[in-house]
């Protein structure tokens, strides 16, 4: 068969590559990347992204960065930057905070020709959610202190915008010109919704890029392509393969007109692989936890605990999640039949992102006055679990270890299809690390649920 004749052909010179990639490795440490080895949480990257903008920090190159920043499409069109003098000190400040006593993570003020003060900001989200009213109260803050003369950057996985807890889409008209989203990888413009307007058509990755081209110095070069090439990775979900034998697949499919058919049918059917590899393994996951928590010697007085799944391929639609029977049920709540659940789900990217923690099956915003006090006195119970943040919809909620909640990544998607397939639950670290997860989750939270909603108004 056609297919058949492309895999058994393509498969050793693939492996040919990945060979030839691996002597690169040991001569020039091809694949080497700083940021295997550096702190790449929120904090250590606005670390960075602040140093670099910084023209007083170590890399020595002035304004250079800041100026290229201010160079991109969308923004040098937003507004009039004055531009950077380092005769004149250029501020950088991680972690400015507001009046409320907020934080914004990066803020750069650029002095003007007419002696007034610009600033650019940077609220970097490259995992976690937000808080309440937190884009807003930043907007708010900037205008109060420097007028029009601002701009904030909400910079995103993948050119997402706040949520509307944090900034409500119908007040969005109000801050044209002064916000602006940017996403780590990506192209914005491909995203069709309310932020259309406001992503700016380049990522940090492409800033980096632009930055590589700027810059004369071979060591701050090699930095700046490791931190492209970690965007890329983490944020674009390519990391399966190297560039040698990419070029030695495409060299392949070129070199007979017949393997372009069947290479343009397999890429277009890895998401349909990669759903059901993600679907079939969320529902291998949901029998395991389900086989935990009936087994767990601190729940066993907690016999009416049910168990299901659901998945789909984007934001919030996929998800494990257990209730009580026995809990009562919210006047108008629709999930977890009416319930409140402790819920594995995935984030605002879709299964790019999971978190876990206990779930309302309706936003407190939309509670009867009845339910809002059963909801403060859940959310007072469980603020002891110490599981982060609270929202409208969820009591507490943590996002989980980046490292094995990628459902996106290629390779990942490779792991979890070996863990389908093991059949004896051994290796399988991504399973064992999601139902351990849950089980504390649930050690913590259920005695608590039942307490407050256990049958009882």
């Amino acid at each position: 068969m056609e297919y058949e004749r492309f895999f058994a052909e393509l498969a050793p010179r693939v492996e040919t590559a990945g060979a030839l990639e691996r002597e690169l490795d040991r001569k020039l440490a091809h694949r080497f990347n700083a940021f295997d080895y550096l702190r790449d949480d929120e904090l250590g990257l606005s670390r960075i992204i602040a140093d670099l903008l910084n023209p007083e920090a170590k890399h020595g190159q002035g304004t250079l960065f800041l100026q290229t920043l201010l160079s991109l499409d969308g923004l040098k069109n937003i507004r009039h930057w004055p531009k950077p003098d380092k005769s004149r000190p250029i501020p950088v400040t991680r972690e400015q905070q507001t009046h409320d006593a907020r934080r914004i993570d990066i803020s750069v003020e650029i002095p003007g020709a007419d002696g007034k003060r610009y600033c650019l900001a940077l609220e970097n989200k490259p995992y976690a959610g937000d808080q309440e009213n937190q884009v807003k109260d930043y907007l708010k803050y900037l205008k109060q202190k420097y007028l029009e003369r601002f701009l904030l950057i909400y910079l995103s996985p993948t050119g997402e915008g706040p949520s509307e807890w944090s900034l409500p889409t119908t007040e969005l008209g109000e801050w044209e010109g002064r916000f602006a989203i940017m996403p780590y990888y990506g192209d914005p413009e491909e995203q069709e919704d309310q932020f259309k307007a406001f992503r700016i058509p380049h990522s940090l990755a492409d800033w980096l890029g632009e930055c590589q081209k700027n810059c004369e110095v071979d060591r701050l070069r090699w930095f700046l392509r490791d931190f492209e090439t970690f965007c890329q990775r983490t944020f674009g979900g390519q990391c399966m393969t190297t560039s040698t034998e990419r070029e030695a697949t495409a060299e392949f499919v070129l070199s007979n007109p017949s393997n372009l058919k069947t290479a343009l049918a397999v890429c277009e059917s890895w998401p349909n692989v990669k759903n059901r590899v993600c679907e079939k393994f969320l529902n291998r996951l949901r029998s395991r936890i389900e086989t935990a928590v009936k087994e767990n010697e601190k729940l066993k007085g907690f016999a009416d605990m049910r168990v299901k799944h659901d998945y789909g391929s984007k934001a919030w639609e996929s998800g494990v999640y257990l209730y009580g029977e026995c809990w009562t049920r919210y006047t108008e709540g629709e999930r977890f039949d009416g319930r409140t659940a402790i819920t594995l789900q995935n984030a605002s990217q879709g299964p790019k992102n999971w978190g876990i923690g206990v779930c309302s099956p309706l936003s407190c915003k939309k509670m009867t006055s009845k339910d809002e006090e059963r909801r403060r006195r859940l959310n007072k119970g469980l603020a002891a679990l110490g599981c982060g943040e609270i929202t409208p919809d969820w009591p507490c909620w943590m996002r989980l270890d980046k490292g094995k909640a990628n459902f996106d990544l290629n390779e990942h998607v490779m792991n979890l299809h070996q863990e389908n397939e093991n059949k004896e639950n051994q290796g399988d670290e991504i399973t064992r690390y999601f139902v351990d997860k849950f089980t504390e989750i649930a050690e913590k939270a259920i005695p608590i649920i039942n307490e407050i909603e256990g049958g009882k108004a």
